[in-house]
């Protein structure tokens, strides 16, 4: 909804996540002299974490009511509510529940004689004990009933009006016809002759040159009347003595109504007025009806307004839809709008940019064909064009599918893969090519670049039904959905859930007896070895005619072998275990094996010991498997979409986080990755309107990049509407490498962009610690590079805010290789030495971290292995390994003359308050680097010389507290960044 704000811009409210490109938590403020959005908050916070139902402004702050329970997502201080808040331009605030039954629908806000009066359906106690409904009014401090005695006849208040200084409700009122009047002292109907108002509710008032007029549901006026009932089609006049109808009314529901240009303007669910073609808002003039302006395209909502604002540039209207149809009769051409319009002169147009970039509608699927990608989904429109279900993107911009002036489908496209015959497109459509030479196409069709065609014989080509799913195993082209009847022309007995096209002509999965699947739908197809296997809400296979029942039993998932159906498991049938709601929703082959996601807790479903699994399992052709290394382990809600990307296979959907072991979880924000069956998280993920995200389509790009599609709003921080591009993952070998046969020395690597950071801990000539840094890049084979640092300065007692460095002297060049497990080859020649070792990864904890590279922000880490350091005291740091709850530090610094040296904490375990606390351990002697061969480098235990302690702000920056040798400090410290923000930086996770 909107509404005005007292400098003179507006405050929009709703479900939403972004308002243009900024990010909104589902309210904001524009000014409309600069077309600036501002989200509502401070120090840093952000709207509210869910939707906003109602909102007026109250006392000089905008007094708002809805679903949510916290205000000021994000900021220092978050505020928790109970479904209502005050915004005074600066700051949230919470208000005092009201004391409204729990179950309260504010539907009307009113205020008149400074006072809020609240309208919609609940219950609540008076102070004299009495109960009352409907209907309160609030003082800023407490609620209070509207007179004396119980208001329970007034059951649910749906509109507020005040009119010649009287207070009027529409709504569901017991014995008042849907309409009542307050005189300040008692309630009166509104009607002569008897008659007590309308029919049916009012679900709009307003008071307009003199009278009051009401819309709604009902068919009469002045109902019950002896002789004076009136005709009034769902809109109608009360002058003050008595009703009367507003011409021929409407054809439906009217839901609002607000005066514009001295006109009465409502909308509704109608499609006519007074006769008149008006799909769902109409103006009366006070003699006769017209449409307000060309009609609003509306694909899937049944009520596209929900707000409406007369301001001094035209009439504002809010709601669902994604443009305005054009005009034929004045040659105006459709009208992106993206849910907000104005309205002026009769003519639509934007309004501030409302929509950013992103798509109106969920992505669905996407594809490469020819080169270019494609998506399709349910949206009308990406940014200010119009796309009907489908686009191609070009690498500059996004073009239309379809030719001579042709645009997309009639309805929405689930699935899209290419082919050699083109880029087969299935859906819940039955025309394509719209606005051009249109096409019948039942659910499948074929676009071969330049030109759409059917993909079956006759005039009716396709399925009566959606096609969710397409497979393609030469010479045969699968398609699976909700049909459950043939294709015309093509065979004369149903084809259950699932049919094959050979290039000619449409066969079933059986025989004309029994064929298919029976149950609900087939949601997901994939091809194992020479299998074909169907995934969705499935209760058998070989159903029998129009999908009844079937001849065998398969839950969720069964296999065709070429010739016949079969269940999909050891024993048992299949998945199950989620209810009514349960199946599979997404397929995939990786690594030799089947995954398979959906909404299921058992595997072996039915048979007698069946398989805990989370959502997520693995089918080796003759077994079913956990995912993610633990028994149960999976995913803490649904999966959609399944990508295999390189080494690793993407999991997306609707969740808000993973179950990584028994009883142990990981956010992981609609999507992640399993690499050697370990689960890879990202620490922001993606969100929408406050909440959890759902992806629904992936594709995986040559360069490990992936588009991710779907419904969501925001992509780590930034806005990106139902579609998002994740750049790819990169190789990354930030990790401490040792050789187990010589403890006592290490090679820690910090990776970022294409910098190897190398710190080295080890032995000088004279035997004492000294540490080494190698700054290396990479090489056409591979391999990395560079030369061998010492460095000097100022003793870490008397380090104190400026660079701690004082000398720095090359001493030798490193070579790096890696193996494919992960070991690290390090060749180097140092001081005129030559050697070569092999090292691995140190390892401490059961379940040790992955490293992967990132450019999103590592803020919500909860992973702390990197190189930590002071900016502004450059020459000191320190190299963190965290695995589970301890953390293995090195702390690289300066003793006596200067001398570099570096102390160890072998053992930072994790305490109650969140911060890690070990003892430091610093070496006396050891081997010198190039004398080390395969024994220990220094004697243990080594000589402990103090305690330390880490505490972390966030996962990016922190303190440093110590006490060594009688100096007690405490340090600033951040993580060592010396590439560019689109650069990768490690992110460890475990």
């Amino acid at each position: 909804m909107v509404t005005e704000s007292p400098n003179g811009g507006y405050y929009v409210a709703g479900q939403f996540s972004h308002c243009g490109n900024i990010v909104a938590n589902n309210i904001a403020h524009l000014d409309p002299a600069t077309g600036i959005w501002t989200p509502l908050g401070s120090d840093g916070g952000n709207g509210v974490n869910d939707i906003v139902i109602n909102m007026v402004m109250y006392r000089g702050e905008l007094f708002v009511y809805g679903g949510f329970d916290r205000a000021n997502l994000g900021g220092s201080g978050e505020v928790e509510l109970s479904r209502y808040a005050t915004w005074d331009g600066s700051r949230w605030a919470g208000v005092d529940d009201p004391g409204l039954s729990q179950l309260e629908q504010i539907r009307a806000f009113r205020v008149w004689n400074d006072l809020l009066y609240i309208g919609g359906y609940f219950q609540f106690i008076g102070p004299e004990g009495t109960e009352h409904s409907g209907i309160a009014i609030w003082d800023g401090d407490s609620l209070s009933p509207l007179g004396q005695g119980s208001s329970a006849n007034v059951l649910d208040v749906w509109s507020i009006a005040i009119h010649n200084d009287e207070l009027y409700i529409g709504g569901v009122v017991v014995g008042a016809g849907g309409v009542r009047r307050w005189d300040g002292e008692q309630w009166a109907t509104l009607g002569s002759d008897g008659g007590v108002g309308l029919n049916a509710v009012a679900r709009s008032l307003i008071s307009w040159n003199g009278s009051l007029y009401a819309t709604g549901a009902f068919t009469i006026a002045n109902y019950r009347a002896a002789s004076t009932e009136v005709a009034a089609s769902r809109v109608a006049r009360w002058n003050g003595t008595q009703w009367s109808a507003l011409g021929a009314g409407l054809s439906n529901t009217g839901e609002l109504m607000v005066i514009a240009d001295d006109q009465l303007v409502v909308s509704g669910f109608f499609t006519s007025a007074g006769g008149v073609a008006a799909k769902q808002l109409a103006r009366w003039d006070g003699q006769q009806w017209t449409a307000l302006a060309s009609d609003l395209a509306i694909p899937s909502f049944p009520l596209a307004v929900t707000s409406m604002l007369s301001t001094p540039d035209g009439l504002l209207v809010a709601g669902q839809f994604p443009y305005a149809e054009a005009n034929p009769a004045s040659g105006d051409p459709a009208t992106v709008l993206h849910g907000i319009g104005l309205v002026s002169g009769g003519r639509w147009r934007p309004w501030e940019s409302v929509a950013g970039d992103g798509f109106y509608g969920n992505v669905r699927a996407i594809a490469r064909y020819q080169g270019d990608l494609y998506v399709g989904g349910e949206f009308r429109t990406i940014g200010g064009e119009i796309f009907n279900g489908i686009a191609r993107w070009n690498g500059e911009r996004w073009l239309q599918v379809g030719s001579g002036n042709g645009n997309g489908v009639n309805g929405n496209v689930y699935a899209l893969l290419e082919t050699p015959e083109g880029l087969q497109v299935g859906g819940g459509f039955g025309r394509v090519n719209m606005g051009g030479e249109e096409i019948i196409a039942g659910g499948i069709a074929r676009w071969d670049g330049s030109q759409w065609h059917p993909v079956g014989v006759g005039d009716e080509a396709g399925f009566r039904g959606s096609v969710f799913s397409l497979a393609w195993a030469p010479p045969y082209l699968y398609a699976a959905g909700s049909f459950v009847a043939p294709p015309a022309g093509e065979f004369g007995f149903a084809a259950n859930r699932i049919a094959r096209w050979n290039g000619s002509e449409w066969s079933v999965l059986g025989d004309e007896t029994a064929n298919g699947l029976a149950g609900f739908v087939v949601y997901s197809l994939a091809i194992l070895g020479e299998d074909l296997y169907a995934g969705g809400i499935i209760s058998g296979f070989n159903a029998n005619q129009l999908g009844g029942g079937a001849l065998g039993a398969a839950e969720s998932i069964a296999r065709w072998d070429g010739n016949q159906w079969h269940r999909v498991g050891s024993s048992g049938v299949g998945l199950g275990g989620s209810g009514s709601t349960g199946g599979v929703f997404a397929m995939t082959v990786f690594d030799g094996d089947l995954y398979v996601g959906g909404a299921f807790r058992l595997a072996n479903f039915q048979a007698s010991t069946p398989i805990p699994v989370r959502n997520l399992v693995r089918w080796d052709g003759s077994e079913w498997h956990n995912v993610g290394g633990a028994p149960d382990a999976g995913v803490n809600g649904v999966v959609y979409s399944l990508q295999v990307a390189g080494d690793s296979l993407l999991v997306g959907g609707k969740f808000g986080d993973l179950e990584v072991s028994p009883g142990v979880t990981e956010p992981a924000l609609g999507l992640a990755s399993l690499r050697n069956d370990l689960w890879i998280t990202s620490p922001s993920g993606l969100q929408t309107r406050g909440g959890v995200a759902q992806v629904s389509a992936m594709l995986a790009e040559a360069d490990g990049g992936v588009y991710v599609g779907g419904d969501f709003d925001q992509a780590g921080e930034k806005v990106s509407v139902r579609m998002a591009y994740h750049r790819p993952i990169a190789s990354n070998y930030s990790y401490i490498y040792w050789n187990p046969s010589e403890p006592g020395w290490g090679f820690n690597l910090q990776h970022q962009g294409d910098l190897l950071y190398g710190t080295w801990y080890s032995y000088a000539e004279d035997g004492l610690p000294m540490f080494l840094t190698v700054e290396a890049l990479p090489l056409a084979d591979g391999s990395f590079a560079g030369p061998v640092y010492r460095t000097a300065g100022t003793p870490f007692a008397q380090i104190n805010g400026s660079q701690a460095f004082t000398a720095v002297t090359e001493v030798g060049q490193a070579t790096m290789t890696f193996d494919t497990d992960g070991r690290l080859n390090l060749s180097y020649v140092v001081n005129g030495a030559s050697q070569s070792k092999q090292l691995e990864r140190f390892v401490f904890d059961p379940n040790p971290p992955s490293c992967i590279g990132t450019t999103e922000s590592r803020a919500a880490a909860t992973n702390y292995s990197d190189l930590w350091w002071n900016d502004s005291e450059a020459g000191w740091g320190l190299t963190l390994s965290h695995q589970g709850d301890t953390i293995f530090a090195l702390w690289y610094t300066y003793g006596e003359g200067g001398r570099d040296q570096w102390i160890s904490a072998s053992a930072m375990v994790l305490q109650p308050d969140g911060s890690y606390v070990g003892a430091l351990q610093r070496p006396q002697q050891g081997t010198p680097l190039t004398q080390i061969m395969g024994a220990a480098a220094t004697a243990f235990p080594v000589p402990e010389i103090g305690t330390a302690q880490l505490r972390f702000i966030d996962g990016e920056n922190g303190f440093f507290g110590y006490s060594v040798d009688g100096v007690s400090q405490n340090k600033a410290i951040k993580r060592f960044v010396v590439v560019g923000q689109d650069q990768p930086k490690p992110l460890c996770v475990q």
